[in-house]
């Protein structure tokens, strides 16, 4: 029997310099020409990525974000002043308040987009402050490091976003109403390249590098709401005006210093190459469900199967981006009652269950746990989640009783490499692209007024491709 103490190595060998592929990095700012009106929504802010090196995307290759927030009286002279500490007790802004100001975000090659989501303006802001929520720690101590940044801007117990002095709403107040400018690096989630895999740098396959200097410039667009004063809910009796002033937009990129060699080896483009890059890809169709309904079915019509469903309600208004956090309760919950008591899915016609409960019943003891145990191994979208989030309590009936009721769906029996199967049948229904039904099933409660509901799909495996030789960017999933 062998025994580690008594064995020995061998001398380390890290002399091999011309050998290894990255000799170091560069670290550069490419800074935002566009002049930033006072308080005044930017309407599209195009940031452009042109570098002599292929760039790096996990932790220095970030947006930069700078501004301050600002109040002023009810009166005709008044000036607009920064605000300071105690102003948290008039105004709340709402959970992850600078994604809620953007209307979409997209990034262009040349005149085409590079697209690896499907979805409808203004939904990822609202799905992400959930994920913010959800995430694990680690990955949020990381992905936002300042204290102000607006992933933390989340509660952390129920009804926490509200006026009370040490409320999750006031500790977090503390570091964006400091009478000063704010500052903070932002990697939106899913949003390729900045954003790679499910869990940033913690995947066990880290962010691919892009060779930007061989495929030409991409261009980050950001198109922003018109309205920066929607993010804020005053107080009853505050008659203060409340914005947002944006100061500074900026990227930041780490170049590579490769090997020559290893360089020409990685990316040539004399033969067919072709790149794979790990990350989420989000397909969403948001459906007005009409009040008093008991049954409601969506269609996603030639999809790959997914790995996984997601499914939350909110007002009508955040689809057409007049959606303001004034017309809310201050305290949550943040997503909408969703009222679901079973989801049935079908795939090309065929079932996956004929018993109850199965995996799509809401509010049994059995499936509860499954989503429990789900949300902790299969997070949705692939995410690592928060123990102290995904409780037993807090998975009962379909997250009711917290700020974020949804439902999640883990369709993989043994890994992302895997899918459900329908009854009676070998496999071979999953090995194309068909249609997908879901029917949700309400409580005796119905659908509320004034509804919508985000049906997401979700893959967690490649979300891009970069074919050197056409200098192409296509998505596995969308446009098939």
């Amino acid at each position: 029997m062998s025994d580690p103490r008594f064995e020995y190595g061998p001398l380390p060998n890290w002399r091999g310099g011309t050998k290894q592929i990255l000799n170091g990095t560069e670290y550069i700012v490419l800074e935002n020409t566009n002049q930033f009106t006072p308080g005044v929504s930017p309407h599209q802010v195009d940031l452009d990525i042109e570098v002599k090196r292929p760039v790096i995307f996990d932790t220095m290759t970030r947006f930069i974000v700078e501004g301050c927030f600002e109040s002023k009286e009810n009166q005709d002279d008044a000036v607009w002043a920064k605000c300071l500490e105690a102003e948290y007790a008039n105004v709340a802004v709402c959970p992850n308040w600078w994604e809620t100001l953007v209307r979409n975000m997209a990034l262009f090659h040349g005149t085409y987009e590079v697209k690896c989501h499907d979805e409808p303006f203004y939904a990822p802001s609202y799905l992400n402050t959930c994920l913010y929520w959800l995430m694990d720690p680690s990955i949020r101590k990381l992905l936002c490091a300042e204290e102000c940044h607006p992933g933390n801007a989340v509660p952390t117990k129920k009804e926490g976003w509200n006026f009370d002095a040490e409320s999750d709403w006031h500790k977090y107040a503390k570091h964006i109403f400091t009478g000063n400018n704010i500052k903070f690096n932002w990697a939106p989630l899913f949003f390729f390249p900045f954003y790679q895999g499910s869990n940033f740098v913690y995947d066990e396959v880290p962010p691919r590098a892009v060779p930007i200097n061989l495929v030409g410039k991409l261009t980050a667009r950001f198109t922003f709401k018109d309205d920066f004063t929607s993010i804020f809910n005053k107080k009853a009796g505050n008659t203060k005006s409340y914005r947002f002033n944006l100061t500074k937009f900026d990227v930041a990129v780490e170049e590579a210093r490769l090997n020559i060699g290893e360089e020409k080896r990685l990316y040539s483009l004399n033969k067919k190459n072709v790149l794979c890059f790990n990350g989420v890809t989000k397909i969403c169709k948001p459906e007005n469900i009409p009040s008093g309904v008991f049954v409601h079915t969506c269609r996603f019509t030639g999809v790959a199967f997914p790995e996984s469903i997601f499914i939350f309600a909110m007002p009508r208004t955040v689809t057409g981006g007049t959606n303001k956090y004034q017309s809310i309760l201050a305290k949550g919950p943040y997503f909408s009652p969703h009222r679901i008591e079973q989801v049935r899915i079908e795939f090309g016609g065929k079932e996956f269950s004929n018993t109850e409960p199965n995996f799509g019943t809401i509010g049994n003891d059995a499936m509860d746990i499954k989503s429990l145990f789900d949300h902790i191994k299969n997070g949705p979208f692939g995410l690592f989640t928060n123990p102290e989030i995904i409780t037993r309590a807090n998975v009962s009936n379909g997250f009711k009783n917290t700020d974020f009721p949804h439902v999640y769906l883990s369709l993989i029996p043994s890994g992302n490499r895997t899918r459900l199967v329908p009854l009676l049948n070998d496999g071979s229904a999953i090995n194309k692209n068909d249609d997908l039904t879901i029917t949700l099933k309400f409580s005796v409660d119905a659908v509320a007024d004034g509804m919508v509901y985000f049906f997401y799909l979700c893959y967690t495996d490649v979300n891009m491709t970069l074919d050197l030789k056409t200098k192409k960017f296509e998505s596995p999933y969308l446009f098939k």
